[in-house]
């Protein structure tokens, strides 16, 4: 089920034999975006004859606007039995926008003692489009560097295990992109990387906050270690605050950020064997696709791992971390 940059149809199978469509339509989004009940169609020659209906748009839709479409559906059988079934109506793309430059920095936490290169995203450069990439070719801009690596086809990026964490180190990568579609040649994308290594302790005492209705993109943008900053700047002062610390003398840090699929009970483990890396970018997006480029009908969520340190370097026990925030959960998550 999905549509182009254009008028579209969906077409889902109710069951076998067939059975009718309830006559009224409840719609999730705007009216104007979804076709009124009218233009649901029934009959049994649908699906090769399996029976179902066809649910048609008003106009045309545009991925840029609203990447799918959650449309509910009242379905009844002969027997007066009624169920609302959820039409997810995905939006693909078309390569209809040209890109410009454009830069990010991604901050990469890397686990002591790791030996596997870490994945930094995709090279970004500014375009609405984000199902554009095979219309796309990335290269190094002059020579690469020797502890990264790019995989030219997709614009992936690579961190080997050799990189190094420094105060003052900022790895400064420049890289190239061509559009066939637009005949664009050579954009200028270039990505910093922030390196930090996590501590075993550090790990040990990290605490899970689970965030709903936000991918981690989102939570991340606009933030950085050194000057917080963004919805995640928000959320790390409101531990501060739950947990009755002095900014001055006490310190919340982010032991890793990543999208979760699964409820917040699963949530028992931070990702502590693999690295973690978040991005943001100087125009305050971050690359489209990057962290949500897939369509799920799970509702989006974001899982921030957190330790606290009390008093200088004695890290907050793990158990009265996740406690204290469990308690004040909703004056945490509230700012957000």
């Amino acid at each position: 089920m999905d549509g182009r940059d254009g008028s579209c149809h969906v077409m889902k199978r109710w069951g076998k034999p067939a059975a009718a469509v309830g006559s009224y339509c409840r719609i999730s989004l705007p009216a104007y975006l979804v076709g009124d009940p009218s233009r649901v169609e029934r009959g049994r020659h649908i699906d090769s004859g399996r029976g179902g209906a066809k649910l048609w748009t008003r106009g045309p839709l545009d991925r840029e606007t609203h990447r799918f479409l959650p449309v509910k559906i009242a379905v009844s059988d002969a027997g007066g039995l009624t169920s609302t079934q959820t039409v997810t109506v995905i939006v693909s793309d078309l390569n209809d926008n040209p890109m410009k430059p454009a830069a990010k920095t991604v901050y990469l936490w890397k686990t002591q003692g790791s030996g596997s290169d870490a994945p930094l995203g995709r090279v970004y450069v500014e375009d609405p489009d984000d199902w554009d990439v095979a219309d796309k070719t990335f290269r190094w801009n002059g020579k690469p560097h020797p502890s990264f690596t790019l995989n030219e086809d997709d614009g992936t990026i690579f961190a080997s295990s050799q990189v190094r964490e420094g105060r003052q180190v900022m790895y400064e990568l420049q890289f190239s992109v061509s559009d066939r579609v637009w005949k664009q040649k050579g954009v200028s994308a270039n990505v910093s990387v922030m390196v930090r290594t996590l501590t075993n302790n550090a790990l040990a005492h990290a605490a899970p906050i689970t965030l709903t209705s936000i991918t981690p993109a989102d939570l991340t943008r606009g933030w950085s270690p050194t000057s917080s900053g963004g919805r995640l700047g928000k959320l790390l002062k409101s531990v501060q605050e739950v947990l009755g610390q002095d900014a001055a003398t006490s310190k919340v840090e982010v032991v890793s950020v990543y999208g979760s699929q699964r409820s917040p009970e699963t949530s028992q483990m931070p990702p502590s064997s693999k690295e973690s890396s978040s991005s943001s970018s100087k125009n305050g997006r971050g690359h489209p696709g990057l962290r949500d480029s897939a369509i799920t009908h799970s509702v989006p969520s974001a899982c921030v791992w957190v330790s606290a340190k009390e008093n200088g370097d004695m890290f907050m026990d793990a158990i009265k971390l996740q406690g204290l925030l469990a308690l004040h959960s909703r004056k945490v998550s509230d700012p957000i």
